[in-house]
């Protein structure tokens, strides 16, 4: 009944991803021609989260995140990394990215016996962006996001050297956040994500072992480089 129940949920996420993507893309403008070169607008009209007058907005982005996720009912251990992003800014309402992140947690259990976990997350998102002023360097973002976490588990044991296991789990959840366009090639941005990660197994030193599905809460900033 769990697994029916997940499986019941992903499906209604995907299909609403899938739904807001094709109303996005429903409000692109016809293709600039190939021999139209990227025009970069001036002046008090620019937009600062669509710079180019013609061609795709695109953008990178890379910054610092600090993680917490919970297995069933635990304290939760503490990640600490970065992420990156490659994204399209479709209209002024709607972007979609693609994502990259990787974290890292330490911890001494005693007795010898330390784990050290890195989790290695693949994600696409969909945002629906809010001016906050009148000059549109100001946003705020609602971010639905699923993908793909891959978690690496060691154990380091004294006089036993260590194990270590990777599992892959589906993820899926949401987010929001602040962005500040500092000028029209650049910003910043200060996000919260919530997603939920299904369980994975594991074999180290010969013991099997399974981490329960986890509710992780993500803080980040980021910054960006429009082009």
């Amino acid at each position: 009944m769990k697994h029916a129940t997940t499986s019941k949920t992903i499906c209604a996420l995907i299909t609403g991803l899938l739904i807001a993507s094709a109303s996005a893309l429903a409000q692109v403008a016809p293709p600039t021609p190939a021999s139209v070169a990227p025009n970069y607008s001036s002046g008090r009209d620019s937009s600062y989260a669509m710079p180019k007058a013609t061609g795709p907005n695109l953008y990178l982005e890379g910054g610092l995140a600090y993680m917490n996720a919970k297995p069933g009912n635990s304290s939760g251990a503490d990640f600490w990394g970065i992420n990156t992003a490659f994204g399209w800014r479709i209209n002024k309402n709607n972007k979609i990215q693609a994502e990259l992140g990787v974290l890292m947690s330490s911890e001494d259990h005693g007795r010898g016996i330390k784990e050290e976990d890195t989790a290695l997350m693949l994600l696409a998102s969909y945002s629906y962006c809010i001016p906050l002023n009148s000059d549109g360097n100001w946003e705020l973002r609602l971010t639905p996001a699923a993908g793909f976490t891959s978690i690496n588990l060691k154990l380091k044991r004294r006089g036993y050297g260590s194990d270590d296991d990777t599992d892959t789990a589906f993820a899926f959840g949401g987010g929001m956040g602040i962005t500040y366009h500092i000028s029209d090639r650049f910003y910043m941005d200060f996000g919260y994500r919530y997603l939920r990660v299904g369980s994975t197994e594991y074999r180290v030193f010969n013991i099997e072992d399974e981490l329960d599905d986890m509710n992780t809460h993500t803080a980040s900033v980021s910054f960006g480089w429009k082009f």
